[in-house]
């Protein structure tokens, strides 16, 4: 409990603080704590060592396509994570990131492009987030959601430790969802006669914790064909 509210209490001085030093119109408050989610996702989430080239390096994070909540976490460029710097990128050319990242968010308006992520053998160690509804049964790790009051995530575990990332127990324990994807799913043809059952693949999904205040947490009850997972 100590660690998630350390985690809620630094969310707020974080977002405070930024909100005082940039005036973004454009931006609004659920993208504002999308890029804190971001930012804090670096804090509870450990890469091996073979994932940097050398013990100084930095943990980089790609912002790919639009990200309108960019500038927030570039002024966290440089920052301190453990004993690593943060290093901040946001492009829409993906020949400036094809070295790899560590952190990688992937925008709607760029979300074709994460089939070449997922079988770059430089992204083998990234931590990928997006939007997009089908984003972990695709590959991806953490899907944001914006619900009416709320940014929550989804996060694939078992992408996750494929990649070789070891997510805090405190951080899981914030999902809407821990899912079970072994493999990306294939297009299914509309008349296939499995089309029907594609849905229900390995989902699990645990007790249903937002990172807010709230009392009222909406839990998911549909349990046919899935199993908890307790961070």
């Amino acid at each position: 409990m100590a660690y998630k509210l350390r985690f809620l209490f630094r969310l707020t001085l974080i977002l405070a603080a930024l909100s005082s030093a940039f005036s973004v119109a454009a931006v609004s408050e659920a993208d504002k704590v999308k890029a804190l989610f971001l930012f804090n996702f670096a804090n509870f989430v450990e890469w091996p060592e073979q994932a940097f080239s050398s013990l100084d390096a930095n943990l980089t994070m790609c912002l790919y396509g639009d990200a309108v909540f960019a500038p927030f976490l570039l002024a966290l460029d440089q920052t301190l994570i453990g004993d690593r710097r943060l290093q901040v990128t946001h492009t829409k050319d993906l020949d400036l990131i094809k070295s790899g990242c560590h952190i990688l968010f992937v925008d709607d308006d760029r979300y074709l492009d994460l089939p070449r992520f997922l079988s770059d053998l430089n992204y083998q160690y990234v931590l990928s987030m997006g939007e997009k509804d089908d984003f972990v049964e695709r590959g991806g790790i953490v899907h944001i959601v914006r619900t009416s009051d709320h940014v929550e995530f989804d996060i694939n575990i078992s992408k996750a430790m494929e990649n070789g990332l070891f997510i805090s127990s405190d951080l899981l324990s914030l999902a809407r969802k821990v899912r079970k994807y072994t493999q990306p799913d294939p297009p299914v043809p509309a008349n296939s006669p499995s089309a029907s059952d594609s849905s229900n693949s390995s989902d699990h999904e645990g007790g249903v914790r937002t990172p807010s205040t709230d009392t009222d947490t909406d839990t998911d009850t549909d349990t046919d064909t899935q199993d908890d997972v307790t961070p």
